[in-house]
């Protein structure tokens, strides 16, 4: 279970009706005391995909990726893409290691956390993409290696480029913001927030 006190900032879109160009404004009003970029990746990591990553890289002598670190992000804009990067390539370094079954029910959590209905925008794209990885987990070069990474080379960027506009969606939200920092759109949303997440926090 999350805090009840954040919210996705998709369900904040959703209620709001923001376009892309107020929810980045949004983020940046936040930014950095209130928005959290990692917290529903690092819960699929701790539920999912951790135990799997330790797991595999003793089996193939390997070291197992490191969780990304967050950085103070700039008082002034909120370095979206930066973050989307760093969990995109660990994503994809996971890909490499674990079980393409655990990592999809990761994914799938995070899904769950952010949209109320699973045929989202992105579901086909993500089930074109999980398509690959299972026929990549299943190649025989792969299931027969003794060391190092499975081969994702197959996986080309537009399989996982979607990932780039579905991961602003999985960024939370707190209640409360700093006075000094609320743009006219943060104050508004400001106003209403507490009352919202009463109602769609994540589970």
């Amino acid at each position: 279970m999350l805090d009840q006190q954040k919210v996705c900032i998709a369900r904040v879109k959703e209620a709001y009706s923001l376009n892309e160009h107020e929810a980045d404004s949004l983020l940046n009003a936040l930014s950095p005391d209130s928005i959290f970029p990692y917290e529903l990746w690092q819960k699929a990591y701790a539920t999912f995909w951790k135990a799997s990553a330790v797991e595999c890289a003793r089996l193939y002598a390997i070291s197992p990726p490191h969780f990304p670190e967050i950085g103070q992000a700039p008082v002034k804009y909120f370095p979206v893409t930066t973050y989307a990067t760093w969990m995109i390539n660990f994503f994809l370094e996971l890909a490499k290691l674990i079980r393409i079954d655990a990592l999809e029910k990761g994914y799938d959590y995070i899904v769950e956390c952010v949209y109320d209905d699973k045929d989202n925008a992105f579901s086909k794209k993500k089930d074109d993409l999980f398509y690959i990885f299972y026929a990549i987990e299943k190649n025989i070069s792969n299931a027969a290696r003794i060391k190092g990474y499975r081969d994702i080379s197959t996986a080309k960027e537009y399989y996982y480029s979607f990932m780039f506009k579905f991961f602003p969606d999985t960024i939370l939200v707190g209640s409360e913001f700093h006075k000094s920092r609320r743009s006219a759109l943060g104050l508004y949303v400001h106003n209403h927030l507490k009352y919202f997440v009463s109602r769609c926090w994540c589970m």
